[in-house]
């Protein structure tokens, strides 16, 4: 069996050569591409040259985290670029440079191996008790509208900014720095209710690679991308 590990990453060069190693070196037959985001540091792959099928995929436009062109998009043209080369590969798994296996690669692979399932993902209702996340940080992502503020010093500005007494008890303004300079207000209406419950989760991604089953995904992802980008 042969796994495909997709790596998404945006900082760090010599973390992310560590964790291709230790793929390529629990699982040799492995195909590894990458999608690095240049916009935050550069990547270098001359020190994995000894290593086979490491790819390094090109954008195809500009990269702005959080935005479906950094999260999203990558994982479709990863998916769009395997079929197009034809690739020979059971399971895509799908990495951040931050992530590390825990366990010996080749007790994951065998499991993938024998079981019944089509893909795995780890996702909670956001809004639950018990949950990795604290309610907050569901309702900052998920219930509210926000805005990109540009300029060089926008950061750093909202970071001072948000701290202000008058500015978190008398507005209603969301900040979310983790992903840039965004200001934001809870929305009046979103899609969720109990018959739709928004869901979080972690980033990892495990699909078997049958290609009706990524044809669904692609579409499935582009559709409630451009529905929730209405709301």
């Amino acid at each position: 069996m042969k796994i495909c590990y997709f790596i998404q990453t945006h900082q760090n060069p010599q973390q992310i050569y560590r964790l291709v190693r230790t793929i390529k070196k629990s699982s040799p037959n492995s195909q590894i591409p990458i999608n690095h985001n240049f916009n935050r540091c550069d990547l270098d792959l001359t020190p994995l040259q000894e290593l086979s099928n490491i790819h390094l995929l090109t954008n195809q436009e500009y990269l702005i985290r959080a935005d479906f062109s950094c999260q999203v998009q990558p994982y479709l043209n990863a998916i769009d670029w395997l079929f197009a080369n034809n690739s020979d590969f059971d399971w895509l798994i799908n990495l951040t440079g931050q992530d590390y296996p825990t366990q010996r690669l080749s007790k994951t692979e065998e499991f993938l191996a024998k079981t019944d399932s089509d893909g795995f993902i780890r996702y909670w209702d956001v809004l639950a008790e018990g949950i990795p996340w604290d309610k907050q940080k569901g309702f900052k992502r998920y219930y509210c509208r926000y805005w990109r503020i540009p300029g060089r010093w926008s950061y750093n500005f909202l970071k001072e900014f948000q701290q202000l007494s008058a500015v978190q008890k008398l507005t209603p303004l969301q900040f979310y720095l983790s992903y840039g300079p965004l200001v934001g207000i809870p929305r009046r209406s979103t899609l969720f209710s109990d018959r739709f419950i928004c869901y979080g989760g972690c980033g990892i991604l495990f699909l078997e690679s049958a290609l009706n089953t990524s044809n669904i995904l692609r579409t499935v992802a582009r559709i409630l991308w451009i529905t929730i980008k209405k709301q």
